[in-house]
């Protein structure tokens, strides 16, 4: 460890870590009053990241949790309705094979 420590001093690198130490000195140096953070409910963090949100960024920080909407419906018009389909969009080509060999006509010369 102390190896990897004086690789990273040397060539002037930060791990992950470091990275967080740093921001915890930038957020005790440049704390706001009052700070909003917006966070999904369905974020995920890895260990680093998690204890730094619970113990610097959430530590006294009032929490307000919302509901997830409900009973939404996509417009019509989104790109992934079902009502979409990419081949009216796209005629068909005769090469069309080269790039989905489902459509590989039956009739071409010698073997594949």
């Amino acid at each position: 460890m102390q190896e990897y420590e004086k690789i990273l001093k040397e060539q002037n690198y930060v791990d992950e870590a470091d990275i967080y130490l740093q921001a915890i000195k930038y957020k005790k140096n440049h704390q706001q009053k009052k700070e909003i953070f917006i966070v999904p409910s369905n974020i995920e963090l890895n260990y680093l990241e998690e204890v730094f949100f619970r113990k610097i960024i959430l530590q006294g920080t009032k929490v307000i949790y919302l509901p997830v909407p409900g009973n939404l419906k996509k417009p019509d018009s989104f790109y992934f309705s079902e009502s979409y389909k990419e081949e009216e969009n796209h005629p068909e080509n005769p090469l069309d094979y080269l790039y989905d060999i489902d459509k590989i006509p039956s009739n071409l010369p010698g073997k594949l």
